[in-house]
């Protein structure tokens, strides 16, 4: 997830690099390909974008680039399906000055957390099980 899709991208070939557009807070993703990825809204956080490497299969994109590939048997996705109010707390403890360059109110997106966390669970649990599932 998020810094893992990037090394696996960076390792197989593909670049790693600053995105044109920064992306904090709760996003839909354009499904470029049916798979396991849903529309969303999905949780972002992230200002590094990067190219697809070669042999990897597309899945879900936005205007920041990639969120979610294929590569063989691996699926890799830049947004966070794994996110709780307990790791957004501990992501906050140790940076939260993303915030501020990024113009997102963090009580709010906490607010909003708490209100989706139902909603995220059951996302990100189909998530895996279509993954699982497609993997077989």
């Amino acid at each position: 997830m998020c810094f893992g899709a990037q090394a696996h991208a960076k390792a197989l070939g593909g670049e790693v690099f600053k995105a044109d557009r920064w992306e904090l807070g709760f996003g839909t993703v354009d499904v470029v390909q049916d798979g396991p990825v849903e529309p969303g809204p999905w949780m972002m956080w992230h200002s590094d974008a990067f190219s697809l490497p070669e042999g990897a299969r597309l899945l879900a994109t936005t205007a920041s680039g990639p969120q979610a590939y294929a590569f063989g048997r691996s699926l890799l996705v830049q947004f966070h399906p794994e996110i709780t109010l307990k790791i957004f707390g501990g992501w906050c403890q140790i940076d939260d000055s993303d915030f501020e360059r990024f113009g997102v109110d963090k009580e709010e997106l906490r607010a909003e957390l708490h209100e989706r966390a139902a909603e995220i669970r059951a996302r990100s649990h189909r998530l895996v099980d279509a993954f699982l599932e497609g993997a077989a």
